[in-house]
């Protein structure tokens, strides 16, 4: 389901997508509980599919359930808390809300750079995602630091 769901997203047909995702994510819990894996995942595609409808308090509040549990039971430098860190970062610059989502881009960006090194393709993406919210509260300065 979650893989029809995906082509779906990539076909940009995103309502059909987040109805899948979201029969996906209510089957997983039942099945799986809250906290496990898959679950989590699927919690953060449908996210995902919010935040590119632009249903952006819908796809923060998912984001932010679904990275307190990948805290709590992947710990905060797992890949895949930080990509629910970094979603989540993207939802908040869509609102304008910089100063937490340069709090949340900070994190990914150190953590990733400590897993993966600082030449990394994804450390990278993430250096530039922090300079960007650097520029958009103009703080300058810090973003010629990085």
């Amino acid at each position: 389901m979650a893989l029809v769901a995906q082509m779906l997203e990539g076909k940009r047909k995103f309502k059909d997508a987040e109805s899948l995702y979201s029969e996906c994510l209510e089957r997983q819990r039942e099945m799986l509980g809250d906290s496990h894996v898959e679950t989590l995942r699927s919690m953060n595609n449908l996210a995902t599919t919010y935040h590119v409808q632009g249903k952006y308090e819908k796809a923060e509040s998912l984001y932010r359930t679904c990275l307190e549990r990948e805290r709590e039971k992947l710990g905060e430098a797992h890949e895949d808390t930080l990509r629910s860190m970094s979603n989540l970062a993207g939802v908040l610059v869509d609102q304008e809300k910089y100063a937490e989502a340069e709090s949340l881009y900070r994190v990914c960006y150190e953590s990733e750079k400590e897993r993966v090194g600082e030449n990394h393709p994804s450390t990278f993406k993430l250096k530039t995602q922090l300079i960007q919210v650097y520029n958009k509260q103009e703080k300058f300065d810090e973003a010629n630091k990085l």
